[in-house]
Order: structure tokens, then C-alpha cells, then sequence
């Protein structure tokens, strides 16, 4: 007997902002994917999911090389050292 999955629409929902932000990196769209990335991180903070808050936070990182912006680069170089630091 198979049990019905239930689905969390906000767990949904970051799941794809992470994959819509990959995508719009590979389609050369950096401003697009910033913002999905960013909204992904949002989420997963909402959730306390440091895994995707990872996830976000990378993606935010490939980011930043295309917008030029290195305020935005030590940001998530912070989210990072946050994260790792949660870990120790």
C-alpha cells in the first residue's frame, strides 16, 4: 500500500527558485538569477535549512563574477563563513 507524499509548497517553492536561478545562469541572464537565488535564500532561512541556505548562497556566489559587484562577493563570502562556522 503506497502512502500519499505530502508536499510542503513552500519547500516547493525553493526548490524552484534554486533550479530556475541554475537555469538562468546557463541562459547568460545573471540579474534574473540573482533575484531567484536571492528568494531561495530567503526561503530556506525561513525554513531553518542551512543545506539550501548553502545551495542559495553558492548560486549567489556564480553569480557576482557577471554583476561585477564585489560588496555582494563579501557578502555571500559571509553566509559562507556563517555556515561553516555553524558546523565547527
Amino acid at each position: 500500500m503506497e502512502m500519499p507524499v505530502r508536499s510542503d509548497p513552500t519547500r516547493d517553492e525553493l526548490m524552484q527558485r534554486l533550479k530556475g536561478g541554475k537555469r538562468l545562469l546557463r541562459e547568460q541572464k545573471p540579474a534574473k538569477a540573482f533575484l531567484e537565488f536571492e528568494e531561495a535564500l530567503d526561503i530556506a532561512r525561513q525554513l531553518k535549512d542551512t543545506v539550501e541556505e548553502k545551495k542559495a548562497a553558492r548560486g549567489l556566489g556564480k553569480v557576482c563574477p557577471s554583476c561585477g559587484d564585489s560588496n555582494l562577493t563579501l557578502v555571500v563570502y559571509m553566509i559562507y563563513a556563517d555556515y561553516f562556522s555553524a558546523l565547527s
